[in-house]
C-alpha cells in the first residue's frame, strides 16, 4: 500500500512538472524493473531501454532515468562507448 502511494506521489510530481515546464520532448531511460514513471504514458514521451536507441540530433527538455541503484561498480564496453556504473 505504501509502495503504491510513493509511486503516486512520484508520477504526479513527473507529470506537474512536464507540464508547468512546458516540456515538449521528454526522454524516459527505463533502465530497471521498477516502473518509477510508469503512469506517464498519457504524456508524449519518448522511452527507450538502451542508450544505442536515443534518436541522433534530437534535443530534449527533460530526461527521466528509471536507474538500477544498489546495483555492484560493473564496467561495459559497447559499439559507442566504454562505459561504467558506479
Amino acid at each position: 500500500m505504501q509502495e503504491s502511494k510513493n509511486m503516486n506521489i512520484i508520477s504526479s510530481f513527473i507529470q506537474e512538472w512536464i507540464l508547468c515546464a512546458n516540456s515538449k520532448e521528454v526522454l524516459h531511460i527505463k533502465a530497471s524493473t521498477f516502473n518509477l514513471f510508469a503512469d506517464l504514458h498519457s504524456l508524449k514521451i519518448q522511452e527507450i531501454d538502451v542508450v544505442q536507441n536515443i534518436p541522433k540530433n534530437t534535443l530534449y527538455d527533460l530526461i527521466l532515468g528509471d536507474l538500477p541503484f544498489g546495483m555492484n561498480p560493473v564496467e561495459w564496453t559497447d559499439s559507442f562507448c566504454v562505459g561504467k556504473i558506479l
